[in-house]
């Protein structure tokens, strides 16, 4: 998709564009970014959070599987900042995350769509684009919505919960995985079975003694890293087996 990755630091937005060798394709410095960016799996929008509470959402165009062009669309702004914010570039629609709320909103018109209330703390959120659902984590829960809103399932989880990965495969992948990192350092993996519209475990592995704070998707998809807080780096490949052990310095 040319897109190799996205690189945010206090000041400026980078774009890190894949040719031949990388180079930065986009910056902007006008205002002042958080550390919390989004991009859709379609790889057409990206929704960068503020520490200002607003989002904006940027719209990315593309000549043949070259990047041409970035625009800011719409933002965003609400009474304080979000967790995080996921978006699906299929629906046009984001999903911002409060401590105990969740704010669904149109990325072309930025007006609110829905809004969700939990009991507890959430963790993190994410789209599952291709068949327009929104999983949400909370700290004992992951539940699974349609993009509007309406409830399918939930499942109680046997650990704390302090990560979410919701992996991106094409529409024709029947198992369709949900990555959750717990604080025993093991992930749990799950499915939404469609017939029954019930979460189920598929894969359970311990992989480190702390707490998973990170899960990431290799672009290839063929693997999936997995960091904990004390910056070791895990490589699981898609056939589910545990693979490597490194240390990292830094979530890259």
């Amino acid at each position: 998709d040319g897109i190799h990755s996205l690189e945010i630091n206090p000041s400026q937005l980078n774009i890190i564009y894949k040719s031949n060798s990388k180079k930065t394709f986009f910056k902007d410095s006008s205002i002042v970014f958080s550390e919390k960016v989004s991009k859709s799996s379609n790889n057409c929008f990206i929704v960068v959070d503020l520490s200002v509470s607003v989002s904006i959402c940027f719209r990315l165009y593309f000549k043949g599987s070259q990047l041409s062009e970035i625009r800011c669309i719409s933002s965003f702004s609400n009474d304080i900042p979000p967790i995080s914010t996921s978006v699906n570039g299929n629906d046009f629609v984001a999903a911002s995350m409060f401590d105990r709320h969740i704010l669904t909103w149109d990325i072309l018109r930025s007006t609110i769509q829905n809004k969700i209330s939990f009991e507890e703390q959430l963790i993190d959120c994410g789209f599952d684009e291709y068949n327009g659902l929104l999983y949400v984590l909370s700290i004992s829960r992951l539940y699974v919505y349609t993009v509007n809103c309406l409830f399918l399932s939930e499942i109680e989880l046997t650990k704390r919960s302090c990560s979410l990965l919701v992996l991106d495969f094409d529409r024709c992948d029947q198992v369709r995985p949900v990555v959750v990192g717990y604080s025993d350092g093991s992930i749990c993996v799950f499915n939404l079975n469609a017939e029954f519209n019930k979460i189920e475990v598929i894969y359970e592995k311990s992989i480190s003694h702390f707490p998973i704070v990170h899960l990431v998707m290799d672009s290839s998809k063929q693997a999936i890293y997995v960091y904990d807080s004390n910056d070791s780096s895990f490589t699981i490949y898609n056939t589910m087996k545990y693979a490597l052990n490194t240390k990292s310095n830094s979530f890259d």
